[in-house]
Formats: C-alpha cells, sequence, structure tokens
C-alpha cells in the first residue's frame, strides 16, 4: 500500500536534494559559475537546511508529544520550508532565464508589478522552466511517498540523497561532462551564430571565470539571507564614509541670440549595446555588419568611442537621456509617478527657446507609466502604441509592435512644426530590439544565448531598415537640412559573455556601453571620433549647447564637444543594490556587487572584453579597491541627493 506522508525531516531532505540539484546544473549553463562555487554554495545552503531541521527536531525532543509547542514548531517549518521550496525554483527559474540571482528586492519588485510581468513572463514558459517545477514536484513527492516495502522506501530516500553526495564530486561529474571543450555553454557548432567577438565566447567565459572571485554568498537560501546582508552593510559603511557633493542645480536659463536655432533629432535604439553597429567594429573583424545604413550615416558624423548609459532599464535610462542626470537607485519607476520629476529635463528647457518637443514610441504607454513619465519632462506630444490599435500594424513579442508605425506620424509631426517655423525636438524610441527580439520573420520565442544573439542581430538589421526609410522621408520632406541628430542605445544587452542574459542586471561592457552617434547640420560639420568617457548625462548639455542655451548653476553633464570628458562615471543595475560601477579615464573598472560576489576588477584598454579579474586579496591592491569603492559611492551618494 502506497500513502503520503510529508514529515518535516523529509521536507527538508527533498529541498536539499532540489538546492542541490539545481546548484549541480548552474556550471554546466553558466559561466558565472565553476564546480568550487558551486560546492561553496550548496555547502552553505545545505548548512543552513541542517540549522533549520535541527532546531525543529530538538523541539520535538524535548516537547511532549501532543503539546502545543511541537504543533506550532510543525506549522512554522511547513511554512518555512515551503516558502525556501518556493523561492528555490523561483530562483532557478530567473538563473535559467537571465543568470541573474533571486533577491528579496527582486522579490519585492514582482509583487508590486505582477500584471506587467505576467506577459513577459508568459513568453518564458519553456522547457528548461517546465523541467524546474516538475523537478520541485517529484522531489516533494519521493520524500513524501510510504510504502509497506521498507526497500522501496528506502530507495526512494536514495534519490534524495544522491545530488546531495554528487554535489562534492560535482567537479568530478563536470570534467567528465565537459571534457570536450565543445559542450561548454556555447559549442563550437553553436558558436557559428555569435559573429565577430562572440566567435571565441566559450573562451571569453572560460577565462573570465577562472579569474572571478565567488563563494557561499552565491548560495540559493545563503545568497538571500546572508550574502547580500553583509554586502548591503559593508556598503553602508562605504557610503558613509564617502559623503557627497552637490551636482545638479539649474538656478537660471538665457536663452542666446541665434540667426537659426537647429532642430533636434534623437534616435533611442532599444538594448542597443555599442559593438552591435558596425560602425564600432575595430578595423578587420570580419562579422558582416547589420547596421549598413547607421555604418554610412556614423561615416558623415562623429562617433563617441566611449559612452555608457546611467541604469539600465529603459525608463531610468531616459531620465538620464532626456533630463542630464542619474534617476533614482531604485527599481521603482518613481519618476513616472506624478509629481515624481521635479527637475527640469531637455522638452522644458528647449520650450524656453521656442521649441516644441514630441515622443514617439510602438511600445504602450501604460507598461510603466511611460505615458506619465513624459507628461512630468513636459513632452509637448507623445505617441505610444495606443494610438495605432486601428492601424495594420503587426505586434511583436509582449510589448512591441513594428517600429515602421511610428515613422510616418514622426515625420508629419516635424513637418507641422516646420511649417509653423518653429524648431522642434522629436524622439524615437525603437522596440525591435528588445528581448524576445520579434521582427517579421521571426515572431518565436529565442530559447539559448546563441539563439537570442542571432535572433537580436536580425532584429537590428530590420531597425536598421526602418531608419534607413525615415532618413529617405525626412531627406525628401527637407527635414534634416538645419537637423541635429543623435544616434544613441538606451543601454546594452547580455548574452552570456559573463553570465548574464538581457540588461536588467548586466554590470559588464554589454549591459552598460552604448553606442552614441551625432551629426550636426551644415556642410561643415565635425567628422571623426569623440574621445574621453562620456554617458548619457552628456546629451542634455550637448542639446542646450546646440540650442544656445546656457544654464546657471551645477549640472554633471559636459557636452560632447567639450575637449576631455569625464575623469570618472558609475552606472549601476537596475535592482535595488544590485550592483555598483566605477569606470575612470585611464580605463580602470571596478564592479561591486554588494555581496553577491567579490570584487571585480579590469583593465578596459588591455581586456576589453572584461575577461581576467585584477583584484588580488593583498594589501596594495585592497587599499586601491577601497578608494575606487568610495569614488563610486561619493558619486551615487551625490546623484541620489538630487531627489531629496
Amino acid at each position: 500500500m502506497i500513502r503520503c506522508e510529508l514529515t518535516i525531516r523529509r521536507y527538508y531532505l527533498a529541498i536539499a536534494a532540489l538546492i542541490a540539484t539545481f546548484l549541480i546544473q548552474r556550471p554546466l549553463v553558466n559561466a558565472q559559475w565553476d564546480t568550487a562555487t558551486a560546492l561553496l554554495a550548496g555547502a552553505a545552503d545545505l548548512a543552513i537546511l541542517l540549522v533549520l531541521a535541527g532546531t525543529y527536531e530538538l523541539v520535538i525532543r524535548i516537547s511532549a508529544p501532543e503539546s502545543t509547542a511541537r504543533s506550532v514548531s510543525g506549522s512554522i517549518h511547513a511554512g518555512l520550508a515551503t516558502a525556501i521550496l518556493v523561492l528555490a525554483v523561483l530562483s532557478q527559474m530567473l538563473f535559467l532565464k537571465t543568470g541573474e540571482a533571486l533577491d528579496f528586492a527582486i522579490i519585492e519588485f514582482g509583487f508590486r508589478h505582477s500584471t506587467e510581468l505576467a506577459a513577459v513572463a508568459s513568453g518564458e514558459v519553456t522547457l528548461d522552466v517546465l523541467e524546474t517545477v516538475l523537478l520541485a514536484i517529484v522531489f516533494v513527492a519521493l520524500a513524501a511517498v510510504s510504502v509497506e516495502r521498507r526497500s522501496t522506501g528506502y530507495l526512494a530516500r536514495a534519490v534524495l540523497i544522491l545530488p546531495i553526495l554528487l554535489l562534492p564530486g560535482c567537479n568530478i561529474a563536470y570534467s567528465l561532462m565537459n571534457d570536450d571543450a565543445d559542450a561548454f555553454v556555447v559549442g563550437r557548432a553553436e558558436g557559428l551564430l555569435y559573429q565577430g567577438a562572440y566567435a571565441d565566447l566559450g573562451d571569453t567565459q572560460r577565462s573570465w571565470n577562472r579569474s572571478a572571485q565567488q563563494g557561499w554568498s552565491m548560495g540559493i537560501i545563503s545568497g538571500m539571507a546572508f550574502g547580500t546582508t553583509f554586502g548591503r552593510l559593508e556598503y553602508a559603511a562605504y557610503s558613509r564614509k564617502a559623503g557627497s557633493e552637490a551636482i545638479h542645480g539649474i538656478s537660471e536659463v538665457t536663452v542666446m541670440d541665434m540667426p537659426a536655432r537647429p532642430n533636434v533629432l534623437m534616435i533611442l535604439l532599444e538594448s542597443v549595446r555599442h559593438d552591435a553597429i558596425g560602425a564600432y567594429r575595430p578595423e578587420g573583424d570580419p562579422a558582416p555588419s547589420v547596421t549598413p545604413f547607421i555604418d554610412a550615416f556614423a561615416r558623415g558624423a562623429q562617433i563617441v568611442e566611449r559612452a555608457y548609459t546611467t541604469i539600465p532599464h529603459t525608463s531610468k535610462a531616459l531620465v538620464g537621456i532626456y533630463c542630464g542626470t542619474f534617476p533614482r537607485f531604485e527599481p521603482e519607476i518613481t519618476e513616472g509617478l506624478p509629481g515624481g520629476l521635479g527637475l527640469p529635463c531637455l522638452p522644458e528647457l528647449l520650450s524656453k527657446a521656442g521649441y516644441a518637443s514630441a515622443h514617439f514610441q510602438t511600445a504602450p504607454a501604460e507598461f510603466e507609466s511611460r505615458d506619465q513619465l513624459l507628461r512630468n519632462m513636459r513632452f509637448d506630444h507623445f505617441t505610444t502604441q495606443e494610438d495605432f490599435v486601428d492601424a495594420p500594424w503587426e505586434r511583436f513579442g509582449y510589448l512591441g509592435l513594428d517600429d515602421r508605425a511610428m515613422v510616418e506620424p514622426a515625420v508629419k509631426w516635424m513637418l507641422r512644426q516646420q511649417q509653423k517655423g518653429r524648431p522642434f525636438f522629436a524622439s524615437l524610441l525603437t522596440i525591435a530590439t528588445h528581448h524576445p527580439y520579434a521582427f517579421p520573420g521571426n515572431v518565436k520565442p529565442v530559447a539559448d544565448p546563441a539563439q537570442a544573439h542571432r535572433a537580436y542581430r536580425e532584429a537590428l538589421r530590420y531597425t536598421d531598415t526602418m531608419l534607413q526609410e525615415l532618413f529617405i522621408s525626412l531627406e525628401r520632406s527637407g527635414l534634416l537640412a538645419n537637423t541635429l541628430v543623435i544616434i544613441t542605445g538606451d543601454h546594452g544587452e547580455g548574452f552570456g559573455e559573463h553570465g548574464q542574459i538581457a540588461h536588467n542586471g548586466t554590470a559588464y561592457e554589454e549591459g552598460m556601453r552604448v553606442p552614441v552617434i551625432i551629426r550636426a547640420p551644415g556642410k561643415d560639420a565635425p567628422v571623426g571620433r569623440i574621445g574621453g568617457l562620456r554617458q548619457h548625462i552628456d546629451l542634455l548639455p550637448t542639446v542646450l549647447e546646440a540650442a544656445g542655451i546656457r544654464v546657471a548653476g551645477a549640472i554633471p553633464g559636459k557636452s560632447l564637444w567639450s575637449t576631455d570628458g569625464h575623469t570618472e562615471l558609475i552606472t549601476s543595475c537596475f535592482y535595488q543594490d544590485y550592483c555598483l560601477t566605477h569606470v575612470d579615464s585611464s580605463g580602470r573598472k571596478l564592479i561591486y556587487l554588494y555581496g553577491r560576489r567579490g570584487v571585480e576588477m579590469y583593465d578596459l584598454v588591455a581586456d576589453p572584453a572584461e575577461r581576467k579579474n585584477l583584484f588580488q586579496s593583498d594589501a596594495e591592491m585592497s587599499l586601491i579597491v577601497e578608494r575606487q569603492i568610495l569614488a563610486a559611492a561619493r558619486l551615487r551618494n551625490s546623484y541620489a541627493a538630487v531627489w531629496e
């Protein structure tokens, strides 16, 4: 006879087996992990489960069989075990899809935005997600099953114990499964899907992984319970020591006399990293460019060699692009709440010189309250997906609509301003290159980083074609004769180079570094390269300079036409206290991960792919790291003070 009896002991055993299985899998699918990391993380998680199980056993032993204490303890541990089980499954799902570590800030964000994220999640219910859920169900069932034949019951328990026993030996299993390097993350056959810098992705991942500092704080339970907590406490100490300075405060706006103010057109490319654009590829790169139009445009323009976003999430990045400062360091889009901005942005500043302003996108206005964010920025007009409900445009992915839909409305709006004799500021935000990289002929979900990168490149090719159509229309309408054009990405996109997929938690160059191409009007407009360290916050002073507008007071950005860039800058991940990077003009880059992993430091001049972590645990390096963390904390505090 078979019956179900899920005791607390068995429940914890099932969870331990499940977590061990998850951690054994991680080095096989993600470059963030090696077997030593899996062992340390697993040991920390199993130790926590052992303490919890031991606590329950202690109560059982010292309390009477029918006592309230035993009953209450059982209920508490059953609830706690269930919570850990759910968190472990969610953590593995997030890890498999993005390479990111689940923490309570992400969980809270998910609850707050469950409706918006439901559409995203619906497109991600793939085989690996279903396998994760099924594995949890099977392990709990094995723990609960009781049969008359003891040998069968022992066999069920042995299946649960096996992953725990294999965890210390996962290095052996990993070596056996990967004695041929082809099996590592992206095999040679799959690697053909990658181009240029991606051709040696496997080697890039391996060399980076060998130098990364990782350990017990990456455990599923230990990471959430202790790793991030200790990291935030450590950062709080740095933050207090670093202090802050006043970097933003416009006190006066002066409009200079000009014979004719140039129009301003911004093209914001969703999730487009700098090296996705052919114009940024090094000479001799054999990969065919998927952006021939942008490349041709860049040849008659200025290319900013090294530029960064602020926070790699569109709604947050728009604050840096349009308002010239960092958004708030929190995942909530509070800047999109009524009255949530409270500082002058480009539409408002340009209006003082008579400019009309408009933002165009094919993404929905309701997603992350984009419409209210644009109102807060004082745009005169904006067009969003809701304005195309009666138009025959195809929908792509969970957010997208064919980007060609906004070409005609944008051109017509600009023409109306030209007919009125009024200069305009127009901005177009594309969507095709956002995950899942859907475009005509490709509406299937992506299954792995190689396939995702191929779809991304093709989506970018489609975007390039759309931009060519836009500029042909603008040229025919005479709208480009006196128009400053800026093309940039709102942020980058990762495809497994350092374990991360997509952008929200990607601290590396693939997530933070963006293209910026700027073409001033006129036959004598400058052409060439703009050096120095630059950031999205520099777009505001650049546009104001072109429009003949001067501001008194402090702003953190510098015009792209200034002779020198920043001596240092920071970027921050979208999730709360998830990553903080600091880059200086020498190319030294520090990544602080708030306890999730150890500090990482790279020389971007010698090592642009960030393969070798230069951090070493010695006194000299520790002093360098402390100075750089303090510099990053000072800048973060200063940007945060703008909103106080």
